[in-house]
């Protein structure tokens, strides 16, 4: 009887423990940016953008083929490639704040204690 009771609860604290780091800040941050990658790709054909742009070891060429890229391309396209740049650097200073603090793992634990 005590070992069905242990059990119960420690299936319980496991499912909290999963469910708190599933939605930790940082765990929303990269499945909204996976989505948003992913939406990228359905959207854009990167084998005709890598084909076409210019060398790398000309910066003003490199960089201006991105901006007419960007400036002539489709709304959506523009809102996806704004989210996945936007989130995507707020998503790797919340990891190197938390890594620089050592909170990673005690980060999610914080913010949602019950």
């Amino acid at each position: 009887m005590e070992n069905n009771l242990r059990k119960k609860i420690m299936r319980r604290v496991w499912a909290l423990y999963v469910w708190r780091k599933a939605t930790s800040p940082v765990a929303v941050q990269t499945y909204v940016l996976s989505f948003l990658v992913y939406q990228l790709f359905v959207y854009v054909s990167m084998t005709s953008v890598v084909a076409n742009m210019p060398s790398i070891m000309r910066p003003g060429a490199f960089f201006e083929f991105y901006f007419n890229s960007f400036v002539n391309t489709e709304l959506w396209v523009q809102a996806i490639a704004v989210g996945v740049l936007s989130l995507g650097s707020w998503l790797v200073r919340n990891i190197i704040r938390n890594i620089g603090a050592g909170q990673l793992v005690r980060h999610s634990l914080k913010t949602q204690d019950i």
